[in-house]
């Protein structure tokens, strides 16, 4: 009768610790996931700030007057080019 017992109550055992430590593991990667998208979607609220930012400056006609500024300009649109793809894409 004891040996019966024990052969029910080992493969239980040990069938609830790894329920147990799979439903931990999940609730951490679930707890990370959040964090992650609430991230992305800080940084794409941001992008799109910049993308507002530079539009507006774009519309500005002392940008072109001075050479090196519309150098650094030029750059700058690249760069929100690229971020305006990005957040096309999402």
């Amino acid at each position: 009768m004891l040996t019966i017992l024990n052969l029910i109550v080992w493969p239980l055992t040990i069938l609830g610790y790894i329920i147990y430590n799979l439903y931990n593991k999940n609730r951490k990667l679930e707890r990370i996931v959040i964090n992650q998208n609430t991230f992305i979607n800080q940084i794409l609220s941001t992008f799109k700030d910049i993308n507002r930012a530079v539009e507006q400056i774009d519309s500005k006609i002392w940008v072109q007057s001075d050479p090196e500024l519309l150098s650094l300009f030029d750059s700058v649109k690249e760069i929100q080019t690229k971020i305006s793809d990005f957040i096309e894409n999402e």
